[in-house]
């Protein structure tokens, strides 16, 4: 399952979190002068995920990734400009699906939006 997020506008908006509507999702968060991501499982904190973070004008061919914290949260970033951000959960519950077995359910979530100075 894959949840991508486009945010126009005001990324630190309410109206900017889904919530409980899906199995997974990223809220930016804002830290002062700088910004932070919220990983949530069905609107609640997901502690100890991966989260790949593309950090604006980032020179290195391998976007960095950063573990989730207890309450969700990564580390925070001062860079401005388009971030896009991506996080994958497991959950080892098989199944069938139109005739096809599966072991595992994947969910990937994105957002993408713009960090500017205010």
């Amino acid at each position: 399952w894959y949840y991508p997020k486009t945010i126009l506008g005001d990324p630190f908006a309410n109206d900017a979190l889904v919530g409980k509507a899906i199995p997974l999702e990223i809220v930016p968060i804002k830290d002062g002068q700088k910004v932070r991501f919220r990983v949530l499982s069905e609107g609640k904190p997901l502690a100890n995920v991966d989260v790949t973070v593309e950090v604006p004008d980032n020179k290195e061919e391998k976007e960095p990734v950063f573990k989730t914290d207890k309450d969700g949260l990564t580390t925070s970033f001062a860079v401005h400009g388009r971030y896009c951000v991506a996080v994958r959960r497991i959950d080892a519950k098989a199944g069938e699906l139109q005739g096809t077995k599966y072991a595992a359910i994947r969910h990937t979530a994105t957002v993408v939006f713009d960090f500017v100075a205010r």
